[in-house]
């Protein structure tokens, strides 16, 4: 082990790191095939080329196989990605928020890994009122969804929705104006300052005493 010399630590080190950014690549590769499998060689060739060291494949196949996103198939020695949420369609989508015992949402970005094109689907879902969808302010993208009850659905009658669009708030200004007069102080104003001109008075230095139980002195004196 002496005649090894002290660079065998650092090869180790550079190894280890040169498989953590293959093993992230190789991921990327697996999300764009999946869920088609990908070989070992195929993914192997992909990564590095041919006179690449025999250690460097054999510890970055040792590490792409340990990942918890990847499956490997021992007998075809093929990998495939492993989604959040294996759902790729209004059907399968449906029945997961079914089965659930405790409503918990679903992100946009987790179920596109493995749906990638489900951004329509969940559109028409969401006017079916199967799902409930909170969106992106910015370009109104759906963001995070929840399963949903569409017989619980009370649509409004028209005339109603013109009445509560017709309502308008009063501004700010008019808002501070009003509780103002109410001699009520408005969110954000800073508050009034409290003079105190009442003199503090001085605290009573207490002196110490000795306290006995004088109620059970005769106790001593029936002895």
């Amino acid at each position: 082990m002496a005649n090894m010399g002290s660079n065998v630590p650092d090869k180790l080190v550079a190894i280890s790191m040169r498989s953590r950014e293959m093993t992230h690549d190789a991921i990327k590769r697996l999300k764009e095939f999946y869920p088609k499998e990908i070989p070992s060689n195929d993914l192997v060739t992909f990564l590095m080329p041919i006179t690449a060291e025999a250690e460097l494949v054999r510890f970055f196949l040792l590490t792409i196989r340990q990942n918890r996103v990847v499956q490997w198939n021992s007998k075809t020695d093929t990998y495939v990605f492993i989604p959040p949420y294996e759902i790729s369609s209004a059907e399968q989508l449906l029945a997961y928020f079914q089965k659930q015992q405790i409503a918990k949402s679903i992100a946009i970005t987790d179920l596109q890994q493995g749906w990638k094109d489900c951004v329509p689907t969940i559109n028409d879902l969401d006017r079916e009122h199967k799902l409930v969808v909170l969106r992106h302010k910015k370009d109104n993208s759906p963001r995070t969804i929840w399963g949903n009850d569409p017989t619980l659905y009370a649509p409004l009658d028209a005339i109603y929705v013109q009445k509560w669009k017709a309502i308008t708030l009063p501004g700010e200004n008019e808002i501070r104006d009003k509780l103002k007069a109410m001699s009520s102080r408005a969110a954000g104003d800073a508050p009034k300052a409290v003079l105190d001109n009442k003199p503090k008075q001085k605290k009573k230095v207490r002196r110490g005493h000795k306290i006995t139980n004088t109620h059970m002195q005769f106790l001593d004196s029936k002895r």
